[in-house]
């Protein structure tokens, strides 16, 4: 699997895309990169959430414009397996108060960081969830 990574665009809106990623992941293809797009509200950020349970997956959530040109570039560079992103559109995730921008870097854990990294200081009630799920897993 060397050359550079391929890019598969879906729909964030469309309920089936999240079947499509969960596909892919288990599949285990390295140079793969799953870009989510979300033009409409409210944004579920569940697929994305789910990719980090996959192991050496580089997953990132941002809103389109400049902090999505960061998870591109992270994404891209991403070597140890797939990348998952979701970029939403602004308008998409304006009046959502729960939106959490974010990225999972396997990376920063195995140089002794968290993987896990939110743009800001709230952090959505379900990605609480699920990282305080993965954390009593590693115990």
């Amino acid at each position: 699997e060397d050359g550079p990574k391929v890019w598969a665009v879906i729909s964030g809106d469309d309920a089936g895309s999240a079947n499509e990623v969960l596909k892919a992941l288990s599949a285990g293809h390295k140079r793969l990169v799953i870009l989510a797009t979300a033009a409409k509200g409210p944004v579920s950020q569940l697929q994305v959430l789910r990719a980090m349970e996959y192991g050496d997956v580089y997953v990132a959530a941002a809103e389109l414009g400049q902090k999505a040109s960061g998870a591109i570039s992270e994404a891209w560079k991403f070597e140890a397996g797939t990348s998952v992103l979701l970029l939403a559109a602004p308008e998409a995730v304006r009046s959502d108060s729960q939106w959490t921008a974010f990225s999972y870097d396997p990376r920063r854990e195995a140089a002794g960081g968290s993987a896990f990294a939110a743009d800001g200081a709230q952090v959505r009630k379900e990605i609480q969830g699920f990282l305080a799920r993965e954390s009593l897993l590693t115990l």
